[in-house]
C-alpha cells in the first residue's frame, strides 16, 4: 500500500461522515436514504483466519 494521506477528519457526526464518504466515492445514498457501499470481492468470513480464545469466563 503506497497511499499518501492528504487530509484527516476526526470526531465527525453521522451526517458529516456519510457526506465525506460519498464525496470520496466510497459509497452512495440509496433510494431509501441509507448509505450503501461495496466491500469488494472479499466479503465473507475467512475460515483460515480464526482465533480460539480460552479464558476462565468462557471455559468449563
Amino acid at each position: 500500500m503506497n497511499e499518501t494521506i492528504t487530509a484527516q477528519a476526526f470526531y465527525l457526526n453521522n451526517e458529516e461522515l456519510i457526506s465525506e464518504a460519498v464525496k470520496n466515492n466510497e459509497g452512495v445514498i440509496a433510494s431509501n436514504g441509507a448509505f450503501s457501499t461495496s466491500t469488494g470481492s472479499r466479503t465473507g468470513r475467512s475460515p483460515n483466519d480464526r482465533f480460539i480464545v480460552d479464558e476462565p469466563t468462557t471455559s468449563d
